[in-house]
């Protein structure tokens, strides 16, 4: 048979590989595989995207606020940026927030469009299991915190300082309540919309767990510390988790807003109960929130059967290391680790 008559015989849905010839159009190991390589560039590109924005926009915000606070030093003299000066600080953070977030989302949002797959992951949602998220989302920050004040005392050991990006709490009424919008409910907000609301969603056509455990890397790469990285791996973790199960984006948030205000309470408590007894309110609130998440396990484990069984819903054969080898090795998810690495050595500091 010549080759033209090969040709022939080849039906309109086959398209060729090298090295496999025709294969089926719908071949489903090909497709899924080709379909994670672009999820992954989409996803790699806008951490690269959330990693390097900050340092772009960090001088234009800067200046853009020095000149309103000039404009309000000329209408209302120099006792204005007395009183100012710690809100211009507040209010460039949280514009550098916003500025460096809201591309990446609408990158994702339009490359990936999660909102495609909602209506094929039905799930019902239940009050009982958003009030135990609540309970366990707390237990799993205080845990965090603990084992965060031990890797820093570890690095201490060895001479290391974890340096946080940000500005100090501020004194001002007006920039403490900037500052705990910004740490809090930003942050949170668009945490959860980016990294459960769109990469996680959009990821679950590949596997439910496969998708939560890409997302909370993803959360992790994007934190500047060590200590802060693994915390917001285990609550990527956390917060993924519970996405799935209630299938409610704002529940997620709650539970993050929640986790984030935990830290602020502490310090502010520790600031008013200041001398010996500062320590132990610390610890007693933390103690508290972790037997809360206790009761919060037990109940939700009595309340739902098969509680951390996830669905399988792949579309693909790709097994699940095959999914996170494809993903972890695309060009610009290799690009968002070398970078992580970097802002980890150029957040760290040698103590003399």
């Amino acid at each position: 048979m010549s080759h033209s008559d090969n040709q022939q015989n080849v039906r309109a849905d086959h398209v060729y590989l090298s090295g496999f010839g025709f294969v089926p159009n719908e071949d489903p190991l090909h497709f899924g595989e080709r379909r994670l390589k672009r999820s992954s560039v989409v996803i790699g590109s806008g951490l690269l995207l959330l990693l390097v924005l900050p340092f772009l926009l960090s001088a234009p915000v800067g200046r853009f606020l020095s000149l309103l606070t000039d404009m309000g030093v000329l209408v209302n003299g120099t006792g204005f940026y007395t009183s100012m000066w710690e809100l211009e600080d507040e209010a460039s953070e949280l514009l550098l927030l916003l500025l460096s977030y809201t591309p990446v989302l609408l990158l994702l949002e339009g490359l990936l469009r999660p909102s495609a797959l909602a209506s094929r992951t039905p799930t019902p949602f239940r009050y009982r299991t958003a009030f135990c998220a609540l309970l366990m989302t707390m237990g799993m920050t205080a845990f965090c915190i603990f084992c965060s004040g031990l890797m820093q005392d570890m690095l201490r050991q060895v001479r290391l300082l974890e340096l946080t990006p940000g500005n100090p709490v501020p004194t001002s009424m007006a920039a403490y309540i900037l500052y705990l919008f910004r740490v809090t409910v930003a942050a949170a907000v668009l945490d959860e919309i980016l990294f459960r609301g769109i990469i996680l969603q959009s990821l679950r056509r590949h596997d439910d767990a496969f998708a939560l455990l890409f997302s909370a890397i993803c959360t992790g790469l994007v934190r500047y510390t060590l200590t802060n990285d693994l915390s917001g791996f285990v609550m990527g973790l956390v917060f993924g988790y519970f996405f799935l199960r209630t299938n409610s984006l704002s529940t997620v948030i709650c539970c993050h807003i929640a986790a984030n205000l935990l830290t602020p309470f502490i310090s502010t408590l520790q600031h008013i109960i200041s001398g010996p007894y500062s320590s132990v309110s610390r610890w007693s609130v933390l103690l508290v929130a972790i037997a809360a998440g206790l009761v919060g396990f037990a109940l939700f484990c009595r309340w739902n059967r098969n509680a951390f069984i996830l669905s399988t819903n792949s579309r693909d054969s790709l097994s699940f290391r095959s999914r996170l080898t494809i993903s972890l090795l695309t060009l610009p998810m290799v690009g968002a680790v070398v970078g992580w690495v970097l802002m980890l050595f150029y957040h760290m500091d040698w103590i003399i």
